[in-house]
Order: C-alpha cells, then structure tokens, then sequence
C-alpha cells in the first residue's frame, strides 16, 4: 500500500491458481478509485485516486521481498496470526486438511518451490481529490474530532 498520500504502492497478494474459476489475465488492470489506508485504531487516512496494476512477480523479485515480509506472509498462510484467511487458502489449495496446521518454515518453502506464489498489485496516484479532502474534514471538524490543517495549506494532509 502507499505510505502516504499521493505515493505509489505495492502489496502482495496471492497468484490465481488452477482452483479458481477465474479467466483473468496474467496483467490485470483496475479502473481508477479512492483509496483510504488504516492508520491506527478507527483512523484512516485519505491517499488520492488510484489505479492497480496486477502482476506477477518478475524473476527474482521474490527474492528480494525482505525476510520480515515474507515472514509476516509465512505467519498468515500457517495460522499463526490467529485468522482464518491463510489456513482456509491452504486447504482450499489442498496444502492442507480441515482442522491441519502448518509451521511457518514450511509455507515458505512451498512459495520458494514454487508450489504456488504471490503476485504485485501496483498502486499508482492519478491524482488527489481537494474537494473530498474538504468534505470530510467539514465532517470531521463538525464532529469535534481534533483535525487541524491550515485552510491555504497546499500540502497532501495524511489523516482523518
């Protein structure tokens, strides 16, 4: 995801497989949309308009994911975070079977023996919209939320 307003981003997520109905291409592309990111407990932050651009990985990419990253990944698929969305993609994909764990260590071999992988989606800013900006700092102010951003001030503001 974008660091901050305005900035490109990535994220991983999992490559189609031959268990999904899907007919996508390899690249898919996305329309334009708004793009809020989590900044904390109920904040949120307004980053711009975005496209995505889905990918697969290009040689060695994987390779140069940080090990903190892929270990964070490993975590999810295994269970270890205490969320269904890992281990339920590992059963679906037949890894493993209803009620079956997986350490970590493992997953990560799976992904480098390329038993499956992990694609790019690529966000890029088209531009930032000034007028919602302005919206929902009106709401946020008529809340009597704490939110201050001078009026002329020019600069991408970060949170709501």
């Amino acid at each position: 995801m974008p660091l901050y307003p305005g900035a490109h981003g990535m994220r991983y997520v999992v490559a189609h497989g031959a268990y999904d109905d899907s007919s996508e291409d390899e690249t898919t592309n996305f329309g334009c949309f708004t793009v809020f990111c989590k900044l904390g407990v109920n904040k949120w932050g307004y980053f711009g308009e975005y496209t995505t651009t889905r990918r697969a990985f290009a040689p060695g990419e994987w390779e140069q994911v940080p090990p903190a990253i892929k270990q964070k990944w490993a975590e999810g698929f295994s269970g270890k975070t205490n969320k269904k969305w890992g281990i339920n993609f590992m059963v679906r994909r037949g890894f493993l079977e209803e009620g079956e764990t997986m350490e970590p260590e493992d997953v990560l071999r799976l992904i480098d023996d390329g038993f499956f992988s992990l694609e790019a989606l690529i966000y890029e800013c088209k531009g930032f919209n000034w007028e919602l900006y302005k919206w929902l700092n009106e709401k946020w102010e008529a809340n009597n939320l704490d939110f201050t951003q001078e009026e002329d001030d020019k600069e991408i503001p970060y949170a709501f």
